[in-house]
């Protein structure tokens, strides 16, 4: 993922929050969990004060992954939101 973002690291939460908005209205399955962890990430580290590109870019392919497979929400599918969430926690456990 690109380091570039317009609007910088900030502007991440409110397109991730627009997709998850979008995404409740429909049977998305796993993508509106992955994006609603990528608001919980983005909200913690902006919190923080902190930036971690790699873990926003782990979560912006898990939403490509799930695009691509049709919103499958198979036990590959719970894997990658388990992985997701562990980053959330990881982010949270940080001094």
């Amino acid at each position: 993922m690109s380091r570039t973002v317009r609007g910088g690291f900030a502007s991440i939460y409110p397109l991730a929050a627009n997709l998850a908005g979008t995404a409740g209205f429909f049977e998305t399955g796993p993508f509106y969990r992955a994006v609603y962890s990528l608001c919980e990430l983005t909200e913690k580290l902006g919190a923080a004060g902190r930036r971690d590109w790699s873990s926003v870019d782990v979560h912006v392919r898990s939403l490509r992954l799930i695009l691509t497979t049709g919103f499958d929400d198979g036990p590959e599918a719970k894997a990658m939101l388990d992985g997701l969430s562990s980053l959330v926690r990881r982010v949270e456990a940080a001094p």
